[in-house]
């Protein structure tokens, strides 16, 4: 029902089997007691330390610290080790009941395994999503200093358009007073002698 355990250590090859010794109350309150301690530590030490029950070997969770909340592969770990052993004291009153809950503890397994492979994916997703959006920010970003550029190119165009409109309009009031003095130097003068001799003869008639 439970496989063997098989580990190297200081290069040796180590096999375990389990133990058919029934549990008594006491070793029940030993695990419960033990499952306490590791929990409550939290702290994983460097070595690998094991403790065995009953032919059971209990590994000692390493490499980072336990949550007392929250997803916490280190508190599954020390559960999943305490529910094998309630497993084999079931197992050896019943064998019914022992495989039964062998069902439900591989159906949750399962069950575990697919939630934690479709959070990767969402996770996974939502990288793309992230870096697509920043992508495009950037992208935006480029085009909106392009426009800009675009802008400030255009307002120059218009003031070097509104300064040549405004020399073409003096060029053009300049040319209109030179006309205009022109034609009045063409006109014919009228002296003074000459307009009083025809008021003298407009008197005689």
């Amino acid at each position: 029902m439970t496989p063997r355990r098989e580990w190297t250590e200081d290069g040796q090859l180590w096999v375990q089997y389990v133990s058919s010794t029934p549990a008594t109350r006491l070793d029940v309150i030993n695990l419960q007691e033990r499952l306490d301690h590791q929990l409550q530590q939290r702290q994983v030490r460097a070595s690998a330390k094991r403790w065995t029950m009953h032919g059971l070997t209990f590994h000692d969770v390493h490499g980072t610290q336990a949550r007392e909340t929250g997803i916490c592969p280190i508190r599954e770990e020390l559960y999943a080790q305490c529910f094998d052993e309630l497993i084999r004291e079931v197992t050896i009153n019943c064998a019914e009941r022992g495989l039964l809950l062998l069902r439900v503890r591989d159906e949750m397994r399962m069950t575990i395994a697919a939630y934690q492979t479709l959070y990767e994916s969402a996770v996974a997703f939502g990288m793309r999503k992230a870096l697509q959006t920043e992508q495009g920010k950037n992208e935006m970003e480029a085009k909106i200093q392009t426009l800009e550029g675009d802008v400030k190119d255009l307002e120059r165009q218009v003031c070097v358009q509104r300064m040549q409109l405004h020399r073409e309009r003096s060029n053009i009031s300049l040319s209109i007073t030179i006309v205009t003095n022109h034609e009045l130097r063409k006109s014919p003068p009228t002296s003074t002698a000459t307009g009083a001799r025809m008021e003298a003869q407009e008197r005689g008639d």
